[in-house]
């Protein structure tokens, strides 16, 4: 099998914010495994500061390459991409791609023929008050039954009050409602917050605490 990798740049439309920080652009490395005439894609894809192996772009990127260099090892051996998900992740992916030997293609099924739906949530990014209840009336009048709110970025107070006029209109049974905090809440502060935020009936939330704190996440 040859293997090669290009990574690729994605411009947001809108400045996106998470509790990280705006996101503006995003990265993929995108890998390609060739074997007779058949060929697979697969993507590689990291968040700085959210994705649990992030090395240095430069690092990361010859991470990759030792694996498009040596690609019938790590065939073999994918258990030692363990601690680099996501690259395993476009090894995978590149090798369905491959065995399905049709461009992009990497499950047969209804969904991939185009004969089935999935329900998904509408994912509403962090921002200003306006902003944030433009986005949600917007995923709303688009048709989602669940939305999903980045927090932990703006003033708390101002994101209760958003959650407080979506549940002014819309009840839990015609809105779900999911946040995602991605680890913005510490320890001193969490339980109070989440004891608040279940008065809008939020479905769940996600990662309200930095990854790893395991001791923390029990308690």
């Amino acid at each position: 099998m040859e293997a090669k990798f290009e990574k690729k740049t994605f411009l947001f439309k809108t400045p996106s914010g998470t509790s990280r920080g705006v996101l503006t652009e995003k990265y993929a490395w995108l890998i390609t495994i060739k074997e007779n005439n058949r060929i697979g894609v697969g993507e590689c894809s990291i968040i700085p500061g959210l994705s649990p192996e992030f090395l240095d772009f430069n690092q990361y990127e010859s991470e990759i390459e030792n694996v498009c260099s040596n690609i019938d090892y790590y065939i073999r051996n994918q258990q030692e991409l363990l601690v680099f998900p996501s690259i395993l992740f476009g090894l995978e992916t590149a090798l369905l791609n491959l065995n399905q030997n049709r461009a992009l293609i990497y499950f047969d099924n209804d969904f991939s023929r185009g004969n089935l739906k999935i329900p998904i949530n509408g994912l509403v990014w962090m921002g200003d008050e306006s902003f944030m209840l433009n986005q949600i009336k917007a995923k709303i009048e688009e048709g989602f039954k669940c939305i999903k709110i980045k927090v932990g970025a703006i003033d708390f107070e101002k994101e209760c009050k958003i959650l407080a006029s979506i549940r002014s209109v819309y009840s839990e049974d015609e809105i779900e409602i999911r946040l995602d905090a991605n680890g913005a809440f510490s320890m001193n502060e969490v339980l109070t917050k989440l004891t608040v935020l279940s008065e809008f009936k939020i479905h769940s939330i996600e990662q309200p605490i930095k990854a790893g704190f395991w001791d923390d996440m029990e308690s």
